[in-house]
């Protein structure tokens, strides 16, 4: 998966619903959404193409239109998990200030909130 435009920066966004009680002591996903330029794909019911407790994820790129994540049964690799606070202080600047044209990158100060309400699978 790479990025081929700027655009590609408003579809980057994944959202696994698990388990948050401690209490549970097998945590399962519980919902995912998968954005795409025109909305997000909501799941209440993870898909069966789960891999263990990941989820197997596909870009699709339909050029020039349309641009999407999405849940698949193809094998992958893992990505790794970076969290916020782990980047640099110039990487979240630069998410949090530099403009990408029309694209809405989701992973900034500005936009992550209500990118995750509209994404909440329930």
């Amino acid at each position: 998966m790479g990025i081929k435009t700027a655009k590609c920066l408003d579809c980057f966004s994944l959202i696994e619903t698990p388990h948050t009680n401690p209490d549970v002591p097998e945590p399962k996903i519980l919902g995912i959404s998968a954005s795409a330029h025109s909305g997000y794909k909501k799941y209440s019911t993870p898909p069966e193409n789960l891999d263990g407790n990941s989820v197997k994820v596909n870009y699709e790129d339909g050029w020039p239109i349309n641009h999407a994540l999405d849940t698949t049964d193809k094998a992958g690799t893992f990505q790794d998990l970076i969290m916020w606070e782990q980047m640099t202080e110039d990487a979240r600047r630069a998410l949090n200030s530099v403009s990408f044209g029309k694209a809405n990158t989701p992973m900034n100060d500005g936009n992550f909130r209500s990118k995750l309400d509209k994404a909440w699978p329930f």
